[in-house]
């Protein structure tokens, strides 16, 4: 089981899609973030395009979830080796919220402080962070009122740069450096194994991986049947999760059911 890092290749500036509604402020907003996080990591470059991007910033229609990334990773063999793996990210798309509810279910707008401060929190995701951080002051801490107070600085007249230690350390490593290679009990990776060799018979030799909080997602393919899942990669990182308990395969999903 390999533990490794994925972020964008800085070679070219990170082509970026606006929502298409967006109103002049609300752009003025999102284009703040992104110069934000160009200020905190050497050598990122945003582009702001019309039309397809890697990099999507979307708002929300409805529901009662707050804003959320779903970022991806693009890996190709060889896995095995001691140099990095040949690993980047490929795309992500941010759904932002305009609007919260109150307590009669009427939307109210939100703040400038709010969006901005989101929009950060989100772009930091979109940038390679997937986990929160412990610190209060941090950008990525998971409380509202510290991306909102995060936020607030943006807006300054003179705003203080950003500061995130964890993102200027990921852009100064090469994308796909392996962190730790776990040895795992015989057998152990025989079904996803099986996956990985289905989605080869036909030509597929590259897995996206997309990790989260509470759940990661290796897809080699279109279809139920070329994917599966791990719960709780924070804490199989740590040690307190086995891979075994951890692995959720889609004919087991559906089982349950």
């Amino acid at each position: 089981m390999l533990f490794f890092l994925c972020r964008w290749p800085l070679d070219a500036p990170l082509r970026v899609s606006l929502p298409p509604e967006a109103s002049g402020p609300e752009r003025e907003l999102l284009e703040r973030a992104l110069r934000a996080w160009e200020g905190a990591v050497r050598g990122l470059r945003f582009a702001v395009v019309e039309g397809p991007a890697p990099v999507k910033l979307r708002f929300r229609e409805g529901g009662r979830e707050g804003a959320r990334t779903a970022a991806d990773c693009e890996v190709t063999p060889p896995f095995a080796g001691h140099g990095p793996l040949r690993a980047r990210l490929v795309s992500a798309q941010i759904l932002l919220r305009r609007a919260e509810r109150d307590a009669w279910g009427r939307p109210i707008q939100l703040a400038a402080a709010e969006l901005l401060g989101s929009t950060t929190h989100e772009l930091g995701h979109a940038l390679g962070l997937q986990g929160h951080s412990p610190h209060r002051k941090s950008v990525m801490a998971r409380e509202v009122s510290a991306v909102r107070r995060i936020g607030e600085q943006l807006l300054e007249d003179k705003p203080k740069p950003l500061l995130e230690p964890a993102m200027a350390s990921l852009y100064s490593l090469p994308s796909g450096t392996v962190l730790e290679r776990r040895r795992l009990a015989p057998g152990a990776t025989a079904a996803v194994d099986a996956i990985a060799q289905r989605a080869g018979a036909p030509g597929g030799t590259r897995a996206a991986i997309r990790v989260g909080d509470r759940a990661a997602a290796v897809r080699w393919g279109p279809g139920p049947e070329l994917v599966y899942y791990l719960r709780d990669p924070q804490q199989i990182l740590e040690g307190d999760l086995e891979f075994s308990d951890a692995l959720d395969l889609p004919q087991v999903r559906d089982q349950r059911r």
